[in-house]
């Protein structure tokens, strides 16, 4: 009987140790995963020029994508994409949030027109300069700004035509200096640049004189995090597809529940009461073999 009582003492104790489930490390993400600590708490200012602080609220998957209103290709297709992920996610609780990444032409109003222009009602997020290159921080957002000044070509027809036979002579020789080869590496880097970052850009209000253009360039990153603001998994560009999104959405608000329910079973309960009453029983019968 002595055998047959370890055996059962066995069993029950093993009955009692909690069984993984798919999660955390293991988890399948259709966009790239990522384990960072959480994002500290920002307070920016919304489109109705209001305070809003970053944790707003105890929504169980978070979202925060970066735009600016000026962009006039990727921003516009990543706003539609998160319009079409928002509209089937009604059975998850959830939060939406863009942010600028040119908080001086965008100020509250011009968010706001932004979402109207678009039927989104998801918040964005301004503010001065400084709270919002925090936050770039936070999320390893790389943003360039550059402001090119544009020269008057207002010249004469006189000037032009006396430039124009020089022009011509210079780059033939240009042509001839670097060849066909140096063209091609040169599109080839550029190609390359635009898969990792997509410039955009808005020019101001051009005088007769010189005037300015900014040059925008910004890491087109999309994040998905946690109820505890950690970056979980991240979309990178614009192009991605929504359906897969949303199955990423969905996977990391059942971390949430998948963290209710291991926290409940840290109580004890009736497996842990039967384990602890089989010992008891065991013992007793290992002691009447004796």
């Amino acid at each position: 009987m002595r055998w047959l009582a370890m055996f059962v003492t066995t069993l029950l104790f093993a009955s009692t140790i909690p069984v993984s489930s798919a999660g955390g490390n293991g988890l399948h993400w259709n966009g790239y995963g990522l384990e960072r600590g959480a994002v500290p708490n920002v307070v920016l200012t919304d489109e109705n020029n209001e305070p809003y602080s970053l944790h707003t609220g105890d929504a169980e998957v978070n979202v925060v994508a970066f735009i600016f209103t000026t962009c006039a290709d990727a921003c516009p297709i990543l706003t539609h994409n998160l319009a079409q992920a928002h509209a089937e996610l009604d059975d998850i609780d959830h939060q939406f949030i863009s942010i600028t990444v040119d908080p001086e032409f965008d100020t509250p109003s011009v968010l706001k027109e932004y979402m109207e222009d678009r039927s989104v009602s998801w918040p964005h997020l301004s503010g001065s300069y400084e709270e919002i290159k925090a936050i770039w921080d936070n999320f390893q957002i790389n943003v360039t700004v550059t402001e090119i000044e544009v020269a008057d070509n207002n010249h004469s027809h006189e000037d032009s035509s006396d430039n124009q036979t020089s022009s011509q002579e210079e780059e033939s020789s240009s042509r001839e200096d670097h060849g066909d080869n140096d063209t091609q590496e040169d599109r080839e880097s550029e190609e390359s640049r635009e898969s990792e970052e997509h410039d955009h850009s808005h020019g101001d209000e051009e005088t007769e004189g010189d005037g300015i253009v900014t040059l925008i360039s910004h890491s087109t990153q999309t994040f998905i995090l946690d109820s505890n603001w950690k970056p979980k998994v991240v979309f990178v560009g614009y192009m991605w597809n929504v359906d897969v999104f949303v199955q990423d959405v969905v996977r990391a608000a059942g971390l949430h529940t998948e963290s209710s329910d291991h926290d409940s079973d840290i109580l004890p309960g009736f497996t842990f009461t039967a384990a602890v009453s089989g010992l008891g029983l065991a013992i007793i019968a290992a002691s009447r073999d004796d």
